[in-house]
Order: C-alpha cells, then sequence, then structure tokens
C-alpha cells in the first residue's frame, strides 16, 4: 500500500506545475491511506479472523491420512473495468494451506509470476503457528526475480517469490495479493480442485453488466451465484466448492486439465474462432517481416534446390539447429513472438519465435508455411465450443503441399527429423491460421506404433570361465529416437560414455566399456544406432557347473513395475506405443550347452503381443524376443485387465537361460 501511494504522489507530482499545492492536496488523502494501511497489517499479525471459519477446529492428520498439507481456504476474484481508452483487470488471491506433516513443506515456497503488463502488489503472507502466534512475512523477504536470467528476450517474464517464516508441521499458512493487469481483459481459468485435498475454493467474477461473459465447467457441477449492482454497472458471478479430493499422483495419468475440477472462461471479445484466428495474425504477421539478413540466409540455404519441400526441409533443419529453444509456453510468456529480425540476431526463442523465423524464412523465398496454435498431449484437448485462445500451450508450423495433407514443423524439437512430429503433438487438434488471418482446425496425425522401434543386438562369446565378450548394436527409430538423440546432443564424449555405462551396467553387471561410436545424432536422422564393445564376468550367474543367464534384465522391460497397484483412480494414457526386439547370438564355450534350448511363447492381448522365441544350434545359443505394446488408452474399467496383462509378461520374462557343463 505505501509503495502503490508513493507512486501516485510521484504521478501527480510530476503531471502538476505547484509541486507544493499537490503534496498539500494529497496530503490528507495520503495520510488516511497510510493509516489504514498500518492498521491493517497491525490486525494482520495479531488477529486471525475469518468470516466461515475457525482456525481452532480445522483439518489434522487423520482427516487426511495420505495428505501432507490441505488446503483450507483459496479464492481468486477476477474485477474487469472498462475505465475508457485503458482497461484493466485485477486478479485478488487468498490462500490458507495448513501443514500436516513435513511432506507439505513445499507449500511454504510461493512464486507468484507476471509479466510487463502485470504488476504484482499488496503481497501479505503470515505464519499461524499451532499455539496461535503469528510470524508475518516482512516487505524485504519478498523477492523479485527473473525466471530466465541471461535471455534479454524474456526479462519481463518474472516472479515475485517468498518463503513463510517460522514454518512447523500443524502450521497455518496464509497470504495474499494482487494482480494489476493494463490493457488486457483476457481472463483465463480457475482450478477449484489441486495436487492437496481442498476444503472451500471460490472464484468470483466481477464484470460490466452488459458484457455477456462465456465460460464452461468441467469435472465439477456446480451452480453460479449471480447478482447484479446497477449502481456501479457490475455483475458478480461465484462459483463455490467444497470437500474436493486432492487430484491422484499416478504413472501415465491423463492431463490435468481433463481430470480436474475447473472453470475455463472465453476472454472478452473472443465471440467465434475466427476471432482468434484474426487476433492471432495481427499479433504474429508483422513479427514475421524479413529484412536483407533473412532473405541472405534463406537465399543460402534453398541455392540450387528446386524442389519447394526441400527448401522448406532446409529451411526447418537451420532453424531447428542453431536456434536455442527456451522452453516457455504460450499464454504463460504471452502470445506476440518476438521480430523475425532479431531472433535471427540472438539466435534463440521460444515455440513462437522459432515458428515465426520458420515462416518468415520460408516467406523469403516464396514459400507459404503457416503458424499453428496447438494443444500438446500433457496440456489436455481442445474444447472448440468454448473460443479460447488460453487452450493452447504451444504454437508449431504448417506447410501445406500441394496435392497433399502438409507437413506438420516443430523445430523445438531438436531430436526430431524433418517430416517427424514429436509424440506429444500427434493426434491433436490444431489451430491453422494462414496469411490473411483465416483460422482452421485440423487434426495432426498419428504414427504408427510399428515407426517407434528399439532394437537391441548383442552377439556374445563366452570364454571356458564364463568370461563375456560382446558386440552390440543398439537402433531406434520414431519416438525413442528422438527422446534418446536430445539428451545425447547435449552431452560431449566423457559425458556419452558415461551414460552408456550406466545403460549397459543396468543390463549386464561387471561392464567393461572397451569401444563405442554413436552415428545419426548430429544429422538428425533414423535410425539413431549406438555401436559397443564391452566384456563382463557377470554375463552369467555360475555356481559350479550350472549358469543362468536372465534374458529379462538385457532388454529391461520394466513397464510392469510401474504398474504394481491392482487399483487405479485415474485413465491410463501412454504417450505412444512401442516395439522393443531383442535379438541375442551367443557362442558357447566348450563343454556346455543349454538345458533349456527352445521356446516358442506367445502372449497376445488388446494392449500388445510378446513373443518369445529361442532356438539352439551346435554351439549357438539364439534368442529373437519382441514386446509390441499398442500404448492404447486404458479405462480405470479395464484396468484390471491390463494389469494381469504386465504381470503374466512379468512371469513369463522371468525364465532364464541355464547352461550346464558336461
Amino acid at each position: 500500500m505505501i509503495k502503490m501511494m508513493k507512486k501516485i504522489f510521484r504521478k501527480y507530482s510530476t503531471n502538476n506545475r505547484g509541486l507544493g499545492f499537490t503534496y498539500w492536496l494529497y496530503l490528507p488523502l495520503l495520510s488516511f491511506l497510510l493509516f489504514v494501511s498500518c492498521t491493517s497489517t497491525r490486525n494482520w499479525g495479531k488477529v486471525v479472523n475469518w468470516d466461515d471459519k475457525d482456525i481452532s477446529d480445522s483439518a489434522v492428520q487423520k482427516d487426511y491420512p495420505d495428505a501432507g498439507a490441505v488446503i483450507l481456504f483459496d479464492e481468486g476474484t477476477t474485477e474487469i473495468s472498462d475505465a475508457g481508452e485503458i482497461d484493466f483487470t485485477y486478479f485478488e488471491r487468498h490462500r490458507v494451506v495448513k501443514i500436516l506433516n513435513t511432506s507439505g513443506y513445499s507449500y511454504a515456497n510461493v512464486s507468484i509470476s507476471y509479466n510487463d503488463k502485470s504488476e504484482i502488489d499488496m503481497i501479505e503472507a503470515r505464519t499461524i503457528a499451532p499455539d496461535g502466534k503469528i510470524s508475518v512475512l516482512e516487505d524485504d523477504d519478498v523477492f523479485d526475480i527473473t525466471l530466465y536470467p541471461g535471455f534479454i528476450f524474456f526479462s519481463d517474464q518474472r516472479a515475485k517469490i517468498f518463503t513463510f517464516p517460522a514454518v512447523e508441521v500443524g502450521s497455518v499458512l496464509e497470504y495474499r495479493y494482487r494482480m494489476r493487469v493494463v490493457g488486457e481483459t483476457l481472463i483465463n481459468s480457475w482450478y477449484f480442485q489441486n495436487h492437496i485435498p481442498t476444503e472451500h475454493s471460490r472464484f468470483i467474477l466481477k464484470a460490466p453488466m452488459q458484457w455477456h461473459i462465456d465460460y464452461k465447467l468441467y469435472n465439477i457441477d456446480i451452480e453460479d451465484m449471480t447478482h447484479q449492482i446497477p449502481s456501479i454497472n457490475r455483475t458478480w458471478r461465484t462459483w463455490e466448492a467444497r470437500d474436493l479430493p486432492a487430484i491422484p499422483d499416478e504413472i501415465a495419468m491423463p492431463s490435468l486439465r481433463d481430470i480436474s475440477a475447473r472453470i475455463e472462461i472465453s476472454p472478452m471479445g473472443f465471440n467465434k474462432w475466427s476471432d482468434v484466428a484474426r487476433w492471432y495474425h495481427i499479433l504474429s504477421g508483422p513479427q514475421m517481416a524479413a529484412n536483407e539478413q533473412i532473405q541472405i540466409l534463406a537465399n543460402k540455404l534453398t541455392a540450387g534446390v528446386h524442389s519447394e519441400k526441400e527448401k522448406v526441409k532446409k529451411i526447418f533443419e537451420w532453424v531447428r539447429d542453431n536456434i536455442r529453444y527456451i522452453a516457455v509456453s504460450v499464454g504463460i510468456g504471452g502470445f506476440k513472438p518476438h521480430n523475425s529480425i532479431d531472433i535471427l540476431k540472438n539466435r534463440y526463442g521460444d515455440c513462437k519465435d522459432m515458428s515465426t523465423l520458420l515462416c518468415s524464412a520460408a516467406k523469403a523465398v516464396g514459400i507459404t508455411v503457416n503458424q499453428v496454435l496447438i494443444s500438446t498431449k500433457p496440456n489436455g484437448h481442445i474444447d472448440t465450443s468454448l473460443v479460447s485462445p488460453f487452450q493452447f500451450n504451444h504454437v508449431i508450423a504448417y506447410y501445406p503441399m500441394k496435392g497433399d495433407s502438409g507437413l506438420w514443423l516443430d523445430a523445438t524439437k531438436k531430436g526430431s527429423p524433418f517430416g517427424y512430429l514429436p509424440w506429444y503433438n500427434q493426434d491433436r487438434l490444431a489451430f491453422v491460421i494462414n496469411d490473411q488471418g483465416q483460422g482452421t482446425f485440423k487434426t495432426t496425425p498419428t504414427y504408427p506404433t510399428s515407426d517407434n522401434v528399439v532394437s537391441m543386438e548383442w552377439k556374445v562369446k563366452l570364454d571356458s570361465g564364463l568370461v563375456a565378450s560382446v558386440e552390440g548394436k543398439n537402433l531406434y527409430w520414431g519416438a525413442p529416437a528422438s527422446e534418446i538423440r536430445q539428451g545425447l546432443m547435449n552431452m560431449n564424449g566423457i559425458q556419452s560414455r558415461r551414460w552408456l555405462e550406466d545403460y549397459l551396467s543396468d543390463r549386464c553387471p561387471g561392464v567393461d566399456l572397451q569401444f563405442f561410436t554413436i552415428s545419426n545424432v548430429d544429422t538428425v536422422n533414423d535410425p539413431l544406432t549406438i555401436d559397443y564393445l564391452f566384456k563382463s564376468e557377470l554375463f552369467a550367474t555360475r555356481i559350479k557347473n550350472i549358469a543362468v543367464i536372465n534374458l529379462a534384465s538385457i532388454l529391461l522391460m520394466d513397464l510392469p513395475e510401474y504398474f504394481l497397484s491392482k487399483k487405479r483412480d485415474t485413465p491410463v494414457e501412454f504417450q505412444h506405443g512401442n516395439i522393443y526386439r531383442l535379438g541375442l547370438d551367443l557362442n558357447l564355450p566348450e563343454g556346455w550347452h543349454v538345458q533349456n534350448p527352445f521356446r516358442d511363447d506367445t502372449l497376445s492381448s488388446p494392449y500388445g503381443k510378446i513373443v518369445w522365441n529361442w532356438e539352439t544350434s551346435g554351439h549357438r545359443f539364439q534368442v529373437q524376443n519382441e514386446y509390441k505394446l499398442l500404448g492404447l488408452p486404458i479405462s480405470q474399467q479395464s484396468y484390471e485387465q491390463y494389469h494381469e496383462f504386465l504381470q503374466t509378461m512379468s512371469k513369463n520374462d522371468m525364465i532364464p537361460a541355464i547352461l550346464v557343463k558336461k
């Protein structure tokens, strides 16, 4: 409050000639507001007075045995002001959390993000100890930081951070703040449900009476309480929810947006999807203007190339390989991309920046590539019945080839080849915006399971002491190739070696890596290939004249370990389907043979097909195992069947190869 009054005083004293007149005019007002502010602060540090709650009767651990903390009260208020030429949106947050055990301590750390169009003020926080003592957060303990240090493009992406003082188990943490957004009426959503139980959540929307509000509730059914106040031309809408369970934390669960109780609100002025297309085109279109440097670059990249598709490929690969990606999702980092000229100069940007430069360079050589708003799989599905750009979290590009369905381009995924769409962009409803500002919904392609392959080939020679010499080759296609390649791109030679040693040691103890090469990392082509040689004295576990080889540990199909529980609270949604292959060619030493030399087993289900195939000929023992996992979504009702499939797979995998010395 004091800081706000100083700003007002500076503003008016600057805009009036008579500084003394301004001071005496506003001194009574300033004194009154400062008195009110100080009184409020003193009460904040001494009195706990909640309208409908009694702190002495708040939740304890036995009420929520599985939770580290509980939200006693969570309120958000959005107020839209149409004050003439400049509109304001105010958002106020008030939250009260009780710590039940030490795992809830993370809720003592608060980060409030904002950008250059907004400002945060009126931050107040206090810790109420179990004995009633109140510890107030000091102003000097609220820090303002940049979220992306070192990247001047994103210096406007900032956060206010603080940690509560004197926190212990049983403490109640309470904070509130206000955010003021200038020149915007874009309002987004409110989540009633959280990762910990919520006893009471309330969202209030205050808007001019004449404004029509479009909204939708998801995963909850509550009525809004609407009050009209003609004297101030305001409509107040209130949504309240109570006793909400924690959002489950399970492996391969759907997006939080798809399963949590929330409200989504269409921003003012967006009545049709054509409004979104036109709005984004106004923001991004001018940013794609090319200068001489972009023209020179585009001409150089496409020189001697006659195919339009090959020209797009050259431009895409250059942007992918030469522009550093900063992971800032749209909405959080704003929707307006930086100028393509600055992106080229600085050589970094977020998703919308990289897409803008790609479209700009293509346009420089006469090729149309369009911007695309998309919601990735982790962000959840798009609801076309509610018009809102805030449903999207990512920007890619689309090349509408003649006589073809077109090519989708995401230059942010450094490990993906041209023409391959990362898994999180597949089978998504995408909003393509052409160079006239018109938008069309299209569905991105889904690649079959057969495109995502991991193949492991080992040629093993055992000496008389059962020391193994292994010549290995790993081949990756599709999504596995992109993910492994992305990681390897960020490693030097020593780090790559350590990664491979760790990888092999998980599959065969006692690895002594002697040689390795990795192909198709920088060239970004499939298959990604890793060749290696190693020795191991522990390839087979020997007890006198018997040795055991655990074949399951080589391919290491650990999927069953992630689904040990027989019950499931949420559906299972995999990233994609996969095929895993193990080819083992074992040369036995003299005097040893395989006790169980042949195997031909198959496990089939709606979720995949597993084949175990062993053959023996002379001194050669050969294994050809294949695991085809379809990656289909699994409902809670079908989960028990899926769990049984995995357990059967695990039992079959546990059958070892047994060597016996004659």
